[in-house]
């Protein structure tokens, strides 16, 4: 819902009004609270004079009966009747003295009564003296303790008593008790003299909330009790009166009229001296500075409205005339034009729209030079539409044909006998097809993005374990061709173990351009040299298996060379040195064969030794000879004085 202006400059009027109101109200809230705690500071002073009053009246009972109790030391001994007499005597000037007494009475620690004279009827013969009954206050007293009773009266009609027991003590011990009656018919004239203004006054309370002293005597012969009233259970709970503790009580006192009160508890007593005020009186002060607080606030709202009303209307109608010139404006009429001088900030606003009108006329041109050149660049944008999408036709054919030949590399790749791993420029795996898969027993997803080295491990034949950055090293360089080969390696995955292959490793020249380090292409052989072992093995076993009859053989021509050697004839001896020849020529060539297979293993150690190799050369030309004599060839080693005849073989 939209607000006019000048609806929100008399709702700011009001609410500054309103917090005016507000704050006042606080204010007035606060000063009641203090004239209020401050007539109870005052009704407090005057409980607490007339608790003085009371004390006072206390400590000269006390200071009467110490007299009286130091007088009956000086007798007590063995005291005769005339000196109990003359005792009574002197109790009864006391009691003349003080109107509150009305009985007093000597007793021993037992209770039994040794003096007791009444008001009225004097002293009390002996054989009608009594023993007491035993009570807290007469116990606390023989330990030397000074105690009150409760406030009493033997009938409804009667007046209030009490009774003080106090110690009689010589230097040592409690010798006896003054039970000392006292009537409080006369304790309202003690306070009477404190007032409250006209309607205010005091009065006593014992421990129970009764009545013991008031203005009107027939409150205290009723033995009323106020004990329901707030103030008595404050002065019940609380001997000593907190800080943060209110110091006065607003209620309705028993005559069901609205007062404010303070109190103040005597300790040794146990009595309350509490002071009512009607509150009428007590706070017509405040009540006249209310009404005159009220009046200027009503006074100051009603200027403050007529203010508001009479601003509220000077400036709305510069904003009104503006507004006008406004809805002018937007039926069209760009020739709009308001004067305003009211030399504030609304006659800056309508120079600002004045401005803003020309600015507009002229952006409307502008704009319609532009509408043009927009409409000649809306039609070059289609025909480079066109074109653009006959580009992006085409690089979508390129696109599609790029894909079939991926798909055809993949397929390919797949369909590759030997194991085929592409790796990127982080070094990890990108390409792994399925023969790989079936060498290495991972799953192309196990392994691809992780680093060949954590899955593949390639041994050389010395055991050396060959690091990934050998096998497939990262270059960015426009290097194209092999980058790594070698054979016989052994490789170690997790479905096998010591499987010999072949590594070839190649980089392309877009290397850097396209994330691909290098394609790693595995040729297993170990087939292949599970084949050339069982050939070598082969050859190795044939060797062993013949060198036994040659050995054989070589015996027996040893023996019979021992044995009928001299009794054969010169042919006979050829025959046998030639087979003794081709013996030895046989042994050379299996010798050879194992040395061979050795070779092949690498297991053969080769012993280099210093040696006479023309020994050697005349040696073989002398075992070929008997077979060139059978082909009618002759040949003969002739030495040379350069001939260096020794070697290291």
């Amino acid at each position: 819902m939209k607000l006019k202006i000048r609806t929100k400059l008399l709702a700011g009027f009001l609410l500054v009004i309103i917090i005016t109101a507000v704050v006042q109200y606080i204010t007035l809230e606060n000063l009641i609270q203090s004239l209020t705690q401050k007539t109870g500071q005052i009704l407090e002073e005057k409980a607490s004079n007339g608790l003085s009053l009371l004390q006072t009246f206390n400590a000269q009972n006390r200071l009467q009966l110490l007299k009286l109790s130091e007088s009956f030391i000086e007798i007590s001994t063995e005291p005769t009747s005339s000196e109990l007499d003359e005792f009574s005597k002197r109790i009864e000037d006391i009691m003349s003295l003080n109107s509150y007494l009305d009985r007093i009475s000597i007793l021993n620690l037992n209770g039994k009564e040794l003096v007791r004279v009444d008001r009225y009827s004097k002293s009390t013969p002996y054989s009608d003296l009594n023993y007491l009954i035993p009570t807290n206050e007469f116990t606390e007293a023989t330990e030397g303790t000074t105690a009150y009773s409760k406030v009493y009266s033997i009938s409804k009609s009667e007046t209030p008593q009490f009774d003080m027991y106090f110690p009689i003590q010589t230097a040592t011990k409690t010798i006896g008790v003054i039970k000392a009656q006292f009537s409080l018919e006369s304790l309202w004239d003690l306070i009477a003299e404190i007032k409250a203004g006209t309607s205010g006054f005091a009065y006593v309370i014992d421990d129970e909330g009764r009545i013991i002293a008031y203005p009107n005597p027939e409150v205290v012969q009723r033995a009323t009790l106020i004990n329901t009233l707030p103030i008595f259970t404050h002065l019940s709970n609380n001997t000593q009166k907190d800080d943060d503790q209110s110091n006065y009580f607003l209620y309705s006192n028993k005559d069901d009229q609205p007062v404010i009160a303070s109190g103040v508890k005597t300790n040794e007593l146990n009595w309350s001296v509490i002071v009512e005020q009607n509150q009428e009186e007590a706070l017509s002060q405040i009540n006249r500075q209310v009404t005159v607080i009220y009046t200027t606030v009503a006074i100051t709202v009603l200027l403050l409205s007529i203010i508001a009303l009479a601003f509220s209307n000077n400036i709305t109608a510069s904003i009104r005339k503006l507004r006008e010139a406004v809805h002018t404006f937007k039926e069209g009429d760009l020739s709009t034009h308001v004067t305003i001088s009211s030399g504030d900030e609304v006659e800056d606003l309508a120079d600002a729209f004045n401005r803003m009108v020309h600015l507009i006329a002229e952006k409307i041109i502008l704009l319609e030079n532009q509408k043009k050149q927009l409409e000649h660049d809306a039609i070059t944008l289609v025909q480079n539409d066109k074109t653009l999408h006959a580009v992006n036709e085409k690089l979508e054919a390129e696109r599609t044909a790029l894909v079939a030949e991926r798909n055809k590399f993949l397929v390919t790749i797949q369909g590759i006998n030997d194991a085929v791993i592409a790796v990127d420029l982080s070094g990890n795996i990108t390409i792994f097809n399925g023969a790989a898969e079936r060498l290495t027993g991972y799953l192309g997803d196990e392994i691809i993005n992780h680093k060949m080295d954590q899955y593949i491990t390639l041994t050389s034949s010395t055991g050396e374990i060959i690091p990934q950055d050998k096998y497939a090293p990262i270059r960015t360089d426009d290097f194209e061709g092999t980058v790594f080969i070698e054979k016989s390696l052994s490789l170690t995955t997790k479905s096998r173990d010591n499987a010999f292959v072949d590594v070839t490793s190649a980089k392309i020249s877009e290397s850097s351009t396209s994330n691909l380090a290098c394609i790693i292409t595995i040729h297993d052989v170990t087939e292949e040299r599970q084949l050339q072992e069982m050939q070598l093995d082969f050859v190795s076993m044939a060797a062993h298996e013949l060198r036994t009859p040659l050995t054989s053989i070589r015996g027996y021509l040893e023996m019979l060379k021992e044995t009928v050697w001299k009794k054969l004839d010169d042919d006979d001896k050829s025959f046998i040195s030639r087979i003794e020849i081709s013996t030895q020529q046989l042994n050379g060539l299996m010798e050879n064969l194992l040395s061979a297979s050795r070779i092949e293993k690498g297991i053969y150690a080769l012993q280099k030794q210093p040696t006479n190799w023309l020994d050697n050369v005349e040696q073989a030309v002398e075992n070929a000879k008997p077979l060139a004599n059978e082909k009618k060839i002759e040949y003969r080693v002739e030495k040379t004085q350069k001939t260096n005849s020794t070697c290291l073989c």
